[in-house]
């Protein structure tokens, strides 16, 4: 009875909760087109996938573990199982090289080994002939990278994770451990999650950034909780879309080829 009564009412609210569904997803959906310009893919870790995806963006971002007693960089993640693919490799598949940037995730950076892998590092673009400004090298550790920005490379200063996501009194403490670290240790940007840009646009708003990471391919979503989320994602988008700090925005994109 109470059904018949108000179907109309019901199925009204159905469509009208469907039709903001849809807008949702397409507003998401225009919103990560237009921020095509600044898209990277994450965690590009193979060769299939840099030839899947490397001619579609801006650049592409790969890990890599510098191995001291083989004097090699070795493409992997940990603690994913090494493939066993070495950078010069990776880096020796990509045609065309004189248009490819690439940002290299370094795992291991450590005084112990910084100079050793810059060397290692140097000898592979002159083998390759990449030049060096192709590069951002990325570590949590900046004491380390002024070698390799002062060699030529791009240098990224990766930050803490999800810094806006922290206590106050946590927060504060790590914002002024990052203030020190970019005051002291001169890097061409930082790098950040989005829970982190979210406390850094306020605090380093001047400083160039480069953030992870979105999901380029998102599936049409019912759930309310997943349909707030999108609507989050679309706040933040607008937000890096206006805001010239940002240069790279990577993204999750999927390939048969994930590791």
């Amino acid at each position: 009875m109470f059904l018949n009564r108000y179907k109309y009412y019901i199925t009204g609210l159905l469509l009208a909760y469907i039709l903001a569904a849809v807008i949702i997803h397409i507003t998401n959906d225009v919103l990560t087109q237009k921020l095509k310009t600044k898209t990277w893919v994450h965690r590009v870790n193979s060769i299939e996938k840099q030839k899947e995806v490397i001619d579609l963006f801006g650049g592409i971002e790969l890990d890599v573990v510098f191995l001291k007693d083989k004097l090699t960089f070795d493409v992997n993640h940990p603690p994913a199982e090494s493939i066993d693919l070495s950078l010069y490799t990776y880096l020796a598949a990509i045609e065309k090289k004189e248009n490819k940037r690439l940002w290299i995730d370094y795992k291991n950076l450590t005084s112990q080994n910084a100079l050793e892998s810059l060397i290692r590092l140097d000898s592979i673009c002159t083998l390759l002939a990449f030049r060096k400004d192709q590069f951002i090298i990325e570590s949590m550790d900046p004491s380390n990278l002024s070698i390799f920005q002062k060699s030529g490379y791009k240098t990224a200063y990766y930050l803490p994770y999800n810094v806006s996501g922290l206590t106050t009194t946590d927060k504060n403490r790590v914002v002024k451990t990052i203030r020190n670290n970019v005051e002291q240790n001169y890097t061409d940007y930082i790098s950040m999650d989005l829970g982190t840009y979210q406390t850094m646009s306020t605090e380093l708003p001047d400083k160039e950034k480069l953030l992870w990471s979105f999901y380029y391919q998102e599936s049409f979503a019912m759930d309310p909780r997943k349909l707030a989320k999108k609507i989050r994602r679309i706040q933040l988008k607008h937000q890096i879309k206006s805001d010239n700090s940002v240069l790279v925005m990577l993204y999750g994109y999927a390939t048969a080829y994930d590791r």
